[in-house]
């Protein structure tokens, strides 16, 4: 006997221990999967459930037990791409690694914006922030050029000295404190620079 699946119990179907028809608790869970996604009014591609959410989610949504998540595929696929744009090579310059990014993360989250979790987004955000500061940092080479678009973001930048020849790599490089300072996360929005905060938040 086939099992049925209503929307309203919240349970997704199991399959059966004994004798159970694998292609039939396939059906049953997909039209289950279909029927969610219609209710909460996302696409169906590239979305799997979590019952694990902020207490203000759920508070938002009473009836719900599982909502709608960004696939692990689909995340990590975001952030190979945001690795290709944020090369330090910055490849056609700076001002077209900006106008891709912002074209890559509005476009990505107009679709996914109803099932981002927060707690990956804050994460993600802090990885692109490093890579654009390391981007940065190469591109403007000389030490005089550092100092001075140090001093230009940051009125009481130091004198960064043998700090602007250091041979550190620039992964490393750009978690240092004079360049947080410099290019802390309001001073990249105002410079035109794009991260997932900003794209969601200008979906909403």
């Amino acid at each position: 006997m086939q099992q049925q699946t209503h929307l309203t119990s919240n349970k997704i179907p199991r399959q059966p221990k004994k004798y159970g028809n694998r292609s039939c608790f396939a059906r049953l869970k997909k039209n289950f999967i279909l029927k969610c996604l219609t209710t909460t009014g996302v696409p169906e591609i590239g979305f799997s459930f979590t019952n694990s959410v902020t207490k203000k989610k759920k508070a938002r949504f009473p009836d719900y037990k599982y909502f709608p998540v960004v696939h692990r595929k689909k995340r990590t696929k975001l952030k190979e791409k945001l690795r290709a744009l944020t090369d330090r090579r910055a490849i056609g310059g700076i001002d077209a690694v900006k106008a891709k990014l912002r074209l890559a993360l509005k476009g990505w989250s107009n679709y996914f914006k109803k099932a981002v979790p927060v707690w990956w987004r804050i994460k993600t955000d802090s990885w692109l922030h490093r890579r654009i500061r390391q981007l940065l940092w190469k591109q403007w080479k000389k030490p005089g050029k550092r100092q001075e678009e140090l001093k230009k973001r940051w009125k009481d930048a130091p004198e960064i000295g043998e700090f602007a020849y250091s041979s550190n790599r620039y992964w490393a490089i750009a978690k240092a404190y004079p360049i947080h300072q410099a290019l802390s996360n309001q001073n990249l929005w105002n410079e035109g620079w794009y991260d997932l905060e900003k794209a969601l938040r200008e979906t909403r």
